[in-house]
C-alpha cells in the first residue's frame, strides 16, 4: 500500500502539470475589457450565441410551451453570463 501511495504521488503532479500545459493550449482567455459598453456588447454576443446555436432558445417557453414575456425574467439570463466581472450586473431596479 505505501508503494502506491508513493507511486501515485510521484504521478499526480506530472499529470497535472500536462494538464496545465494542454490547457494553456486550448483555452482562449480573453483579456478584460475596459468599459461596461465593450462587455456588454461581448455578453450579449454570447448570449446570442446560446440562444441561436446551442439550444438556449427554449428557456424563454414555460413548461407549458408558453413564451416567457416577463422582462425580469430575461435579466435573469443575462445575469447568468456576466462572471469575472468587475462591472455591476443590476438593473438599476
Amino acid at each position: 500500500m505505501n508503494f502506491e501511495i508513493n507511486r501515485i504521488s510521484s504521478v499526480i503532479p506530472r499529470l497535472a502539470n500536462e494538464l496545465a500545459v494542454m490547457l494553456n493550449k486550448e483555452l482562449i482567455v480573453k483579456p478584460k475589457t475596459n468599459d461596461s459598453y465593450s462587455e456588454n456588447i461581448s455578453r450579449i454576443l454570447y448570449l446570442k450565441k446560446v440562444i441561436e446555436c446551442q439550444d438556449g432558445y427554449k428557456l424563454f417557453y414555460d413548461s407549458d410551451g408558453n413564451v416567457i414575456r416577463r422582462e425580469i425574467d430575461l435579466q435573469k439570463y443575462f445575469k447568468a453570463v456576466w462572471y469575472a466581472t468587475d462591472f455591476n450586473v443590476d438593473s438599476g431596479k
